[in-house]
C-alpha cells in the first residue's frame, strides 16, 4: 500500500539529581513567568508521542535538553498495508514457521 516515516524522542541521559522532588532546571521560574504559569511544579515533557514530521521531533529534543537531559531521535516506517493483507502475511509467517519446525 504505502509506507511513512515517523520520528519519536528517547531522553537517554537525566541531569544529575533530577529525581529529587522539588527539582526543577534552571531558569524554570522564569519559563514560568513568559507563559503566565503560577505554581506549577515541573515535569518531564511526554515522549510517547510518535511524529509524522522531522522538525517536530527536534523541537521536542531540543526543549529537553534545555532542560539539562540528553536525548535522541528515533525514526522509523510504517508500511500500511490493509487489515486483509496484515492477515495473510501473519499466516504465511505461521505456515512458514511451522514448516520450518517440523524438519
Amino acid at each position: 500500500m504505502s509506507t511513512t516515516t515517523v520520528y519519536t524522542v528517547n531522553i537517554t541521559d537525566y541531569p544529575d539529581e533530577s529525581y529529587l522532588p522539588g527539582w526543577e532546571p534552571d531558569g524554570w521560574t522564569n519559563r514560568l513567568d513568559e507563559l503566565g504559569w503560577t505554581n506549577t511544579e515541573f515535569r518531564w515533557p511526554n515522549t510517547n508521542k510518535v511524529y509524522r514530521s522531522r522538525s517536530s521531533a527536534v523541537k521536542l529534543k531540543r526543549l529537553v535538553e534545555s532542560y539539562g537531559a540528553r536525548a535522541i531521535i528515533l525514526t522509523g516506517t510504517i508500511d500500511w498495508k490493509t487489515e486483509r493483507q496484515a492477515q495473510i502475511d501473519r499466516l504465511r509467517a505461521k505456515i512458514a514457521e511451522l514448516e520450518g519446525r517440523a524438519v
